[in-house]
């Protein structure tokens, strides 16, 4: 009965506790505190890093660019903050600055390898024309 018992409360905290983090995801370009949510990066099956994307541009012009400038955010168990551009016809990035965990970053290639590639694509089919 107690090994049972153990089971089931174990299954039912689980089911919880997945739910809840399933849940809590916000969809792909919701609008969260004035931004974009584009993506979440799991790590290590317990945590996350939530992207938020800031266009810097008037909202009239931005489905007509080809050039989005912003702002992303990274916010989680890791933290960034880089300004840069994203090309919609070549889905290409380029970096001005970036601050990851706290430590500045000006080396454009540094900057590039800690965003995941789905935050780029979601930002394209975020603010980019169809």
């Amino acid at each position: 009965m107690t090994t049972l018992f153990t089971k089931t409360i174990c299954g039912i905290l689980l089911t919880v506790a997945t739910s809840v983090s399933f849940a809590d995801m916000p969809k792909i370009g919701a609008s969260i505190n004035g931004g974009t949510f584009v993506y979440r990066d799991d790590i290590e099956g317990v945590y996350w890093v939530d992207w938020i994307a800031y266009p810097l541009m008037d909202k009239k012009t931005l489905k007509s660019s080809d050039n989005i400038h912003l702002t992303l955010v990274a916010e989680g168990k890791n933290t960034f903050v880089g300004n840069g551009n994203i090309y919609c016809s070549s889905g290409e990035s380029d970096w001005e600055s970036g601050n990851n965990n706290g430590s500045i970053a000006t080396n454009e290639n540094e900057i590039k390898e800690y965003i995941p590639k789905e935050v780029i694509n979601n930002s394209i089919n975020q603010f980019c024309k169809k």
